[in-house]
């Protein structure tokens, strides 16, 4: 009940007094933990688009605790979309993958996949080797769900499919390039042209 309030007294503050978001992101590393969660809702609610750049940039700032509940935090922000398209925010969540804290790499493996962060998948394929049985899960689910490949929850498949991947850009990177180069030129004499 006393959290609920809170987070209705918090939220309230904040419609009123749009400035207060930035207070209370530089008070929830010094949170009580009973009103950590609260906080953590309140600036995801109230931030709007920059809700995820301003949940991900708490993640150094805080303890292993906390940083579990801004992790649930920020996948409920990625599953609303807010603030996806600031790469930062998939930066910070990354650095996590190698929390000593198990169930905080399990956490950023599922936020990473709400992000839809294609670019963490060699991250997660490492993770399939890792000794904890529920990181190797989640991270083989998030490479699932973000390739649509459904590979074994091994890394050997993935890192050949990784390989194959890479070695068809490296050959075809520059015919791309140039591809691309020379339709926008072509775009540009079009819009001038018009």
């Amino acid at each position: 009940e006393r959290e609920r309030e809170l987070s209705r007294c918090l939220a309230a503050i904040l419609r009123r007094e749009p400035a207060a978001l930035q207070l209370l992101c530089e008070l929830v590393p010094r949170s009580d933990p009973s009103a950590l969660e609260p906080a953590l809702r309140a600036v995801a609610d109230a931030a709007g688009e920059e809700a995820a750049a301003r949940l991900a940039g708490l993640l150094p700032l805080v303890d292993d605790a906390a940083r579990a509940v801004v992790l649930s935090e920020l996948e409920r922000a990625a599953v609303r979309g807010s603030g996806l398209d600031d790469l930062g925010v998939s930066d910070l969540v990354r650095t996590q993958l190698g929390s000593l804290d198990r169930g905080l790499t399990v956490l950023a493996c599922g936020v990473l996949e709400k992000l839809r962060d294609h670019g963490a998948v060699p991250d997660l394929i490492v993770l399939l080797g890792d000794d904890d049985r529920n990181v190797r899960d989640r991270a083989h689910t998030a490479l699932v769900r973000l390739t649509g490949l459904t590979f074994a929850p091994e890394e050997e498949p993935w890192l050949a499919w990784l390989d194959e991947a890479m070695a068809w850009w490296d050959t075809r990177s520059e015919a791309c390039r140039a591809a691309v180069r020379s339709v926008r030129r072509g775009m540009g004499s079009d819009v001038a042209s018009s």
